[in-house]
């Protein structure tokens, strides 16, 4: 991946939610902005809530309200742990539903709340490129017995990706494979042990990402279970997150606000009966 890789290090007495990640980078070999896939070069930018000294990502006083904060910077990209509501959050979905319906003729209809997106029962980030947000990623604990959750096949310590996507001028660089990995580790974390998703067959390029990232088809469960397009995925959880060492991305966590290398990004699948979990939203799945 790139030079530089960041390590959570959560102490022993802080809870899931808390706001306060310890974090670490260290050098690695190889040259500035590797093999990761984003643009040399460009050094990572500090954001609101957060500042770097010392090659240390440390979190600001800040005022009552939302609040994100830093999670990771692999090569260029900086993903951010933020509100499913945010506005930034809220301009690629509406990205995402646009692709959803280039590729299946109507948004995604999956029934979505954003506090399912906030710690400890979920996570939504953003990642941002010389500070422009490129990339979402999300995932929420499975509540077995709800709208489309009641298949026999889901279980209580599922976490299900959503709105994965990567804006696509930005697909290519493997910005959706590093924040997959994230979210996997982060999840795995949380204590899920399995993630499960939903896309598309009209996003090959998502399937094509969750086959080389250890994803195995899964039987069809949620909103577009009937639907003849839709396509499920699971992979076990084993707290590497697949390739955690090949992209060890964490950082700060927010406090009260709480695909890939290759063929496609990101590519959501919208309407897509096939609710992919748009995890890769333009190149995964819904």
């Amino acid at each position: 991946m790139g030079s530089r890789l960041c390590r959570t290090r959560r102490g022993p007495d802080l809870p899931a939610d808390s706001a306060a990640i310890r974090t670490r980078h260290r050098r690695a070999g190889g040259r500035r902005g590797g093999s990761g896939g984003a643009p040399r070069g460009a050094p990572s930018r500090p954001s609101a809530g957060s500042a770097r000294a010392g090659g240390r990502a440390e979190r600001l006083p800040t005022t009552a309200g939302p609040v994100c904060g830093l999670l990771s910077s692999l090569p260029d990209m900086e993903l951010r742990i933020t509100p499913f509501d945010h506005p930034d959050a809220k301009r690629l979905i509406a990205e995402v539903q646009q692709e959803y319906v280039r590729r299946y003729g109507d948004e995604d209809q999956t029934p979505v709340a954003a506090d399912q997106f906030a710690p400890p029962r979920g996570l939504f980030v953003i990642g941002y490129l010389d500070g422009r947000p490129v990339a979402t990623g999300g995932w929420r604990r499975i509540v077995v017995g709800s709208d489309g959750m009641d298949d026999s096949h889901l279980r209580g310590d599922d976490a299900e990706l959503k709105r994965m996507y990567v804006s696509a001028g930005f697909r290519g660089r493997g910005l959706a494979r590093q924040t997959l990995v994230f979210l996997e580790q982060t999840a795995a974390d949380a204590g899920c042990r399995r993630f499960i998703l939903e896309t598309g067959n009209a996003q090959p390029e998502a399937v094509a990402l969750y086959g080389s990232s250890g994803y195995q088809p899964l039987p069809k469960y949620g909103h577009y279970r009937d639907d003849e397009r839709s396509l499920c995925f699971a992979k076990v959880l084993d707290g590497r997150a697949g390739g955690a060492d090949q992209a060890r991305a964490s950082a700060v966590e927010q406090s009260d606000a709480h695909r890939p290398d290759g063929p496609a990004e990101a590519a959501p699948p919208g309407a897509a009966r096939p609710k992919p979990s748009r995890a890769e939203a333009t190149a995964a799945g819904r």
